[in-house]
């Protein structure tokens, strides 16, 4: 983590070999910092600490460094740009997500953008929500989810053909949508449900991550914090007071998800 952070700091080709040496104290003194720690006691002139910033970085301007944060969370501000090695939250959004994200409002009546998004699952974990994205703020409104249980289903299991149904009944009961974005590991499903979209509303933006490490679990959870917790400004992500926020079964929806999400 210390080196991946570090090395990311010098955002720059320079260099062929990168080292950087990191001790830890996490079973006591160990004879590298406690030697550190006594030369720093006597003033040992050999020894200091040197501590900088991204805007001290002569080579990063500071009009892109402003830009930057203002498509950042504050955490992530604290991270990237001020080098802090933070201490990681019990919950991933602890800090992040709150009262302030929960919102009035009601999908029946809403008129705007739609956005279909959807995480594939099989016996488990198949989760479908309804974006709005509210044309004067350009605020993103988690509206609505489809979060089917096994338990509901016909014999008490959960199978893709099974949510295929449920989802069918969740696309007809909002209307038409303007664009889907889907997991890009499912591919026979990504297919069916770009055939199904095009037969039944016409052509449909439909977007997956062209790459794992663009889908990758922590390029998620940086995007999410910054859309939740901007450094300047109100929330960019929001969740309707209609989402369930308790937990129902095996599958639990977006709200409590958020609050108890942990990696």
């Amino acid at each position: 983590y210390v080196l991946d952070l570090v090395d990311g700091r010098l955002r720059g080709p320079s260099g062929k070999n990168k080292q950087v040496a990191v001790t830890m104290t996490a079973k006591g003194v160990c004879p590298i910092s406690y030697r550190w720690m006594n030369a720093q006691e006597r003033r040992d002139p050999r020894y200091y600490v040197i501590k900088a910033t991204s805007y001290d970085n002569p080579f990063l301007p500071r009009e892109d460094l402003d830009a930057w944060r203002s498509n950042m969370s504050r955490r992530r501000v604290e991270q990237e740009i001020y080098c802090k090695l933070l201490t990681p939250t019990t919950a991933i959004f602890g800090a992040e997500f709150d009262n302030r994200h929960i919102v009035d409002h009601d999908w029946r009546t809403f008129r705007g953008s739609k956005v279909l998004a959807i995480d594939w699952g099989d016996t488990l974990g198949n989760v479908a929500l309804m974006i709005h994205i509210d044309p004067k703020t350009k605020q993103w409104i988690v509206a609505d989810e489809c979060v089917p249980q096994a338990s509901d289903m016909p014999g008490g299991t959960m199978t893709r053909q099974k949510f295929r149904g449920v989802l069918r009944e969740f696309i007809a009961k909002h209307g038409r949508i303007d664009a889907a974005a889907a997991d890009r590991a499912v591919k026979g499903e990504n297919q069916w449900l770009r055939a199904y979209l095009e037969k039944k509303q016409g052509a449909t933006k439909f977007a997956t991550m062209k790459t794992s490490k663009e889908q990758s679990i922590q390029n998620g959870l940086e995007m999410l914090r910054d859309a939740l917790d901007p450094e300047h400004g109100d929330p960019r992500l929001v969740f309707s007071k209609q989402l369930n926020p308790q937990i129902r079964g095996e599958n639990p929806g977006i709200v409590p998800s958020m609050r108890n999400y942990k990696w």
